[in-house]
């Protein structure tokens, strides 16, 4: 979506004419990421310029304003050695807060499925994807495109957080945007500088 990477802005004075440079196809070219951005201005924005946010030239800055959800794996990351993680949680909680999705991609079998399905703290995320309830598991590819469909997002419009590296590997091939969890605490701490949560 071009429109992710601009705010727009109104600008005062007449309306330029159709065909004129502010109708034209404009195009910028990021040499420090080779990003190619286009947009072409219909007569009913032709009062309204499109202006890059600042710093555009900080491949964070793009990040962030890409991402739409952030998507959790369930053990490793929310819950693990029988153990929830807290700060996860309230993490999720603050991303809703502030407009992002937040999801589940998890491997389970069914019994351990059920319970995650039932589970309140699993309630406010949606979709939740489990392996058992869809017949296919990470990392192969078809698992990651059901959430995409399920959640309504491009993948990499979606920052997938997961403990397994061979998981993240599928996800990124795919397009999405990847982290891998060590230390909940510290996964916790980036996502939130990342996303300014």
């Amino acid at each position: 979506m071009v429109e992710q990477y601009f705010r727009k802005v109104k600008v005062a004075g007449p309306t330029p004419a159709f065909g004129s440079k502010n109708h034209k196809m404009y195009t910028l070219l990021t040499s420090g990421y080779g990003l190619v951005v286009k947009r072409i201005l219909p007569k009913d924005e032709s009062r309204v310029r499109f202006s890059l946010p600042a710093p555009f030239t900080d491949k964070l800055a793009i990040l962030k304003l890409m991402i739409k959800a952030v998507v959790f794996d369930y053990g490793g990351v929310i819950y693990k050695n029988l153990h929830w993680h807290n700060d996860m949680f309230k993490l999720a909680g603050d991303l809703r807060a502030n407009g992002y999705k937040t999801a589940i991609l998890s491997n389970m079998i069914a019994p351990l499925a059920w319970m995650a399905n039932h589970f309140p703290s699993t309630k406010d995320f949606s979709p939740v994807v489990i392996s058992a309830d869809v017949g296919h598991s990470k990392p192969k590819p078809e698992i990651y495109h059901i959430l995409l469909e399920k959640i309504g997002l491009n993948a990499n419009e979606c920052l997938f957080i997961d403990d397994r590296p061979e998981n993240l590997a599928t996800a990124k091939t795919i397009g999405f945007e990847t982290m891998l969890v060590k230390k909940p605490a510290t996964t916790v701490k980036d996502i939130r500088q990342l996303l300014k949560i």
